[in-house]
């Protein structure tokens, strides 16, 4: 993964739009859009509306401070399912293959993220991966080991059962920068 082109919190210019479901809430949907401003700013128009809530704001400033301002909304749990995918402890091991698979430390138990196999999201290859909390499956995702970006992702309650939560990509136009 090249974590100059990596995307993490609003760095890439683009826009992106997800479809979300969250358990007890229903369908909704996600999006932003982030123009380059000047070298470390930018500017993002975001929407987000699930139920009865509804919030569309535009706010400029740096990539860490916009994301940090968006996580205190009740955009959060979908906001950090797209920018922290299950690749992120992997991103000091090198070269990702299937069959990886991390042990990590945990307050609740023994605790593990693997990849599980690849899967073909338009033209870009994806990982999929998957967590475990004592061995039981609490979240899935199919992240783009190029960009960072999560083609969609799932989260399960630790009694197992339906999703608590979901994403799913259906939107894509982002646009890397050449250095000239």
């Amino acid at each position: 993964m090249n974590s100059t082109e990596k995307l993490t919190g609003f760095t890439r210019p683009g826009r992106y739009t997800y479809s979300i479901y969250r358990r007890g809430f229903g369908e909704g949907r996600m999006g932003w859009s982030v123009t380059r401003t000047s070298d470390t700013e930018v500017a993002v128009g975001f929407h987000y509306e699930l139920g009865a809530e509804v919030i569309q704001e535009t706010l400029t400033g740096t990539p860490e401070n916009v994301t940090d301002e968006l996580l205190h909304t009740s955009a959060e749990p979908f906001l950090r399912t797209a920018f922290y995918p299950s690749i992120t402890p992997f991103s000091e091991e090198g070269d990702l293959t299937v069959g990886d698979r991390l042990a990590l430390p945990s307050e609740r138990g023994e605790a593990s993220v693997e990849i599980t196999g690849t899967v073909v999201h338009g033209d870009m290859e994806c990982f999929s991966s998957t967590w475990r909390f004592d061995d039981v499956t609490r979240y899935r995702d199919y992240v783009s080991p190029e960009t960072g970006l999560v083609f969609s992702a799932i989260s399960y309650p630790s009694e197992g059962g339906e999703p608590l939560l979901t994403i799913t990509l259906v939107e894509d136009r982002s646009t890397i920068e050449s250095s000239d």
